[in-house]
């Protein structure tokens, strides 16, 4: 099991500093059940047994422990209000994720798994299944599938390019503490990137978002 979960700590402490929150609890555990769960909880996440066998025979295959455990910062800390602003859960897990690995592995890694992000919302679009990522009056069956994660995370990953490393983790941050606890909408995550930009980010918003 430590060889399994190796890369926990390093991942809880990557995500705190980019947060600017802290983990908010005292213990985090990772359970490893039959069947193909994939679901992050308050404090514990489940994964499949043989996502196990996976990370014993390529341990550098920590996507999925680092996209589940992203959540609880963006997915549980702070929650989308509606379900048309899923991406605020999936995508910014999903783009976490892949930053953490470029963390890990160098930013080719990075580049790499933002690359699966690109292609696959590349497949998602072509097969007529694009939409705006805040997707107004949607329940949780018409958000759109895989959509909020890859379109999501290709989306941030842009946004990030625009801005510049400080200007856009600035944001990240403030974004983070100044809603965490409550429920978010696309607009509080528009605010905190124009405030740390210092200039209005509708444009890009417009196009990529709304």
């Amino acid at each position: 099991m430590t060889q399994i979960f190796r890369a926990t700590p390093s991942a809880l402490e990557f995500f705190s500093q980019k947060a600017g929150v802290p983990y908010p609890a005292r213990t985090y555990s990772q359970v490893m059940v039959d069947g193909n769960p994939e679901q992050e909880l308050g404090d514990f996440t489940l994964l499949p047994n043989t996502y196990g066998t996976t990370l014993l025979s390529h341990p550098d295959e920590e996507w999925l422990l680092a996209h589940e455990l992203a959540h609880q910062w963006w997915g549980i800390g702070l929650a989308c209000r509606e379900w048309g602003d899923f991406w605020l859960n999936e995508g910014v897990a999903t783009f976490m994720a892949d930053v953490f690995l470029g963390e890990r592995y160098g930013q080719g890694r990075y580049e790499h798994e933002i690359e699966i992000a690109h292609t696959n919302y590349d497949r998602l679009k072509a097969a007529g299944k694009d939409h705006a990522l805040c997707y107004r009056g949607k329940g949780e069956s018409e958000v759109g599938g895989n959509l909020p994660y890859y379109k999501g995370a290709w989306v941030l990953h842009l946004l990030r390019r625009q801005l510049g490393e400080q200007v856009f983790w600035q944001g990240f941050k403030t974004y983070t503490r100044a809603n965490w606890g409550r429920t978010v909408t696309s607009k509080d995550f528009q605010a905190a990137m124009e405030m740390a930009a210092g200039s209005s980010l509708s444009v890009f918003f417009d196009q990529w978002v709304y």
